[in-house]
């Protein structure tokens, strides 16, 4: 039985919060031992746990936009060093044959790996085009510390290989799949269009994911906008999601957009859920 380190950035549940659950929660568990590595408790954490899936609190040594600033530059290596000596300290002992690491953010599992001659898989859910740094930064880190990349689709693996095309012989595309058997309830349906003021005969368009800059909420007020000057006026518009912590700031920005729009009542903002 192969023992797999899974780490991960985050302990909510949004795409590849829930990607994760899924895939830990549908191993073979005659053939393999999954261990999630988390940075603190959280649904996903819960979630998990329920699973039969052991979690232990580890740093990520997460990259994001925050690091590229004086301040970030200087603590951030510190930070991968801090990660490193935790996962030291946790693992110690613990024979682990496969680690990997769920998006790009998460460095720290990848740096261990290396540093502990085991294979690493990196499983890349995103796309990033902007700052520069960072969109060639990526594709760098992951050739060199990756020896087999799962990507969730073409769009995806074309990014890597465009950027570093020594890559195609280490991606695979595996595409995030719906779990099956999911019931319809007429009642929960019912009462889902009531909440959102939806008569049986409205379509409803959702968008569902993080609020912010580039996930399309902005836009999809500006489309829905178009469509009722086109008279497609039996449609609702529901958003559903929050910002990332401490950018509270793209929430308020969508909702000033949706009370200036004349189509206002048909377009709807729930949180996470």
């Amino acid at each position: 039985m192969k023992t797999i380190l899974f780490v991960h950035q985050s302990t909510e549940l949004y795409g590849s919060d829930k990607m994760l659950m899924t895939l830990v929660a549908g191993l073979g568990k005659t053939q393999y031992q999954p261990i999630a590595g988390l940075p603190g408790d959280g649904p996903l954490k819960s979630n998990l746990e329920k699973r039969g899936v052991e979690t232990l609190v580890l740093p990520s040594a997460k990259i994001s936009r925050t690091v590229f600033n004086a301040k970030g530059l200087i603590r951030y290596p510190f930070q991968v060093l801090l990660a490193l000596r935790v996962f030291n300290r946790v693992l110690k002992g613990r024979r682990i044959d496969i680690v990997h690491s769920n998006t790009l953010a998460v460095l720290g599992g990848a740096l261990w790996a290396k540093l502990h001659g085991i294979p690493h898989i990196w499983h890349v859910h995103e796309i990033i085009e902007h700052p520069t740094l960072l969109r060639k930064g990526f594709p760098l880190l992951v050739s060199l510390l990756a020896d087999r990349v799962a990507v969730i689709s073409n769009a995806v693996g074309n990014f890597l290989i465009s950027v570093r095309p020594n890559l195609e012989k280490k991606v695979t595309v595996i595409r995030n799949g719906i779990p099956k058997g999911i019931p319809e309830h007429r009642a929960v349906i019912s009462d889902f269009r009531r909440d959102i003021c939806a008569s049986e005969e409205d379509v409803i368009i959702a968008l569902v994911g993080r609020i912010n800059r580039w996930k399309g909420q902005i836009l999809l007020v500006e489309a829905a906008e178009l469509l009722a000057q086109m008279g497609m006026n039996n449609v609702i518009f529901l958003i559903v999601g929050d910002p990332p912590p401490e950018q509270d700031y793209y929430r308020d920005i969508l909702l000033s957009r949706i009370e200036a729009s004349p189509i206002r009542d048909r377009l709807v903002v729930w949180g996470f859920m």
